[in-house]
């Protein structure tokens, strides 16, 4: 099998490069795994992740080592999204700290269970979101970009006035056609 190790250094602690290194070797060197991919990402915003999915989906590699999951996923829902990409490549997925790998039938479980909290996740967040926008607007504070087209009210009326078209309008002051329309409405 030919593997890819993702090394990424943990919050804080930079020297954690070297150990990971070592012991995503070993493993790999315990399985009889060919190492094909030695990623390394000490940046914050990397694209070293991106590469390594598109060697996993171009089937250059046939698994993936991290030392622990919170090395690969920036939040859950984006970890099990991944994950399910890499399975559906045929791509493994092991986490060599926790001795949690995707093939096995306890990895597949624990997958399935991530999913479920994931979904869980993302509507509580979203049910967050609305009640924290409600509670804004309650308070009489606006929600969203801000209206700059309104700051040309105006000169929008004066340009209609005057026979200019309102896709002329937009283009004039620079502002969307569809702000132009809004003002007209008002």
């Amino acid at each position: 099998m030919r593997a890819a190790l993702y090394i990424k250094a943990l919050p804080n602690d930079r020297k954690s490069v070297s150990m990971q290194e070592k012991a995503l070797r070993s493993y790999a060197h315990l399985k009889g795994w060919k190492l094909a991919l030695v990623m390394h990402d000490i940046s914050a915003g990397s694209q070293k992740r991106e590469a390594v999915l598109d060697a996993a989906r171009a089937r250059e590699i046939d698994v993936i080592l991290v030392w622990r999951i919170e090395v690969w996923g920036s939040s859950l829902t984006d970890l099990v999204i991944t994950l399910e990409d890499l399975t559906k490549h045929g791509v493994r997925f092991v986490s060599v700290a926790e001795a949690f790998d995707v093939k096995t039938k306890v990895g597949g479980v624990v997958l399935g269970i991530l999913s479920k909290f994931s979904s869980l996740d993302k509507e509580m967040r979203g049910q967050r979101i609305k009640i924290g926008i409600a509670q804004a607007k309650a308070k009489g504070i606006l929600h969203g970009r801000p209206r700059t087209a309104s700051l040309h009210k105006k000169r929008v009326h004066s340009l209609y006035a005057q026979g200019m078209t309102k896709a002329s309008i937009a283009r004039k002051l620079k502002i969307g056609r569809t702000s132009v329309v809004r003002i007209l409405a008002e």
